[in-house]
């Protein structure tokens, strides 16, 4: 699997914003299918989603991130 983005820094944020969206892309560079199942993130102000659960070999999937961050006055750093 090859993801892209690895790594996304937004920086400072206001917390009024309300959320951070994000997507990355996911692709299977091996020779079967695969099944994404699920996804775990790290903390619960975080939410994934991806377009699809079986990729083919050589197929790209979007994966979807939301980050809540109402109520947050911290350094925040997720993983997914």
């Amino acid at each position: 699997l090859v993801i892209d983005p690895v790594t996304v820094a937004f920086g400072r944020v206001n917390s009024a914003s309300g959320t951070l969206e994000l997507s990355f892309t996911i692709t299977n560079r091996g020779d079967r299918p695969i099944e994404i199942t699920g996804a775990r993130t790290g903390c619960g102000c975080t939410v994934a989603k991806w377009s699809k659960s079986f990729v083919a070999p050589r197929e790209p999937i979007v994966v979807s991130v939301m980050v809540n961050l109402i109520g947050r006055l911290c350094k925040l750093e997720n993983r997914v």
